[in-house]
């Protein structure tokens, strides 16, 4: 199908959005296309604050302001109810509904800017509960038998811009880059819990491991500091808090596959006519 035949839509978001790329890459939508605009690190809080680290919420207004009335997909909210809502009643003294509340109207409000565009807001995050996590093995192992017996990590798909966005600091290695697609060899970068845990008086450079979630191996080319996922009171006292990241372009079309993008994409078909009615 050639493009001037496809629904345009644009997609804004933090790394999440990155999905769209995928999508992109991959045609898994044949009938849609999609300019995406990722910031990661951007937060729902943020849009409330024009001097935030990201700048997402200037960015975001100019993408929008440079483009006609179509479909717009929206990804934010993760980060906000992963951590950051904690942190900032806990840094604030304030309580977490207040901090709730304060994102949330900050999302409505810049919402509420972008009322001339097709909204359709997608999130998946619960507040400290469902958190991606990743079973594997080291590649000088032997396969465990059970999947009790495998180790486990928090993981994150994030870009290449996650690192600088999040403010994270780079302990070993380097990070991802635009060059780890689906063409080169598959890499993720870890935390120092991770190392220290399943490598101990080891350099995690260069070591690789398994994985039932992806075919081959995965060399380690990198060790960022941990992150606190669970909480500035809490995260010491957690059972899992390995992290690993993974390459947004290194993921199969098959791993997009699951039940939530096929309603999106069956959904689709419904929207198809509003672009171009409105054209």
């Amino acid at each position: 199908m050639q493009a001037a035949d496809k629904t345009h839509a644009i997609a804004i978001g933090d790394s999440h959005a990155a999905v769209f790329t995928v999508i992109e890459l991959h045609d898994l939508m044949e009938d849609w296309k999609f300019d995406v605009c990722v910031i990661a690190g951007a937060t729902a809080t943020g849009l409330s604050n024009e001097k935030s680290r990201t700048n997402a919420l200037n960015v975001f207004r100019e993408k929008l302001a440079q483009s006609a009335p179509q479909p717009l997909f929206s990804v934010l909210g993760e980060v906000d109810c992963g951590f950051l809502i904690w942190y900032r009643a806990a840094d604030r003294g304030t309580t977490i509904e207040e901090q709730f509340e304060y994102s949330l109207g900050s999302y409505l409000a810049f919402l509420d800017e972008s009322g001339r565009f097709d909204l359709n807001v997608l999130s998946v995050p619960l507040p400290m509960v469902g958190d991606d996590e990743q079973t594997f093995w080291l590649e000088s192992e032997n396969k465990p038998t059970s999947q009790n017996d495998m180790k486990w990590a928090l993981d994150y798909i994030v870009e290449p811009g996650y690192l600088q966005a999040m403010g994270l600091r780079l302990e070993r290695g380097r990070f991802l880059a635009s060059r780890d697609d689906e063409k080169a060899p598959r890499v993720i970068v870890v935390d120092d819990v991770f190392a220290k845990t399943y490598l101990p008086s080891q350099d995690p450079i260069g070591k690789r491991i398994r994985s039932n979630n992806f075919e081959g191996t995965a060399e380690i080319v990198g060790v960022v500091e941990h992150v606190r996922q669970w909480g500035l009171d809490r995260d010491d006292t957690e059972k899992l808090r390995a992290q690993m990241y993974l390459p947004c372009f290194q993921m199969s079309p098959a791993f997009f596959e699951h039940d939530s993008l096929r309603l999106h994409r069956d959904r689709a078909h419904q929207w198809r006519g509003y672009a171009r009615a409105d054209s």
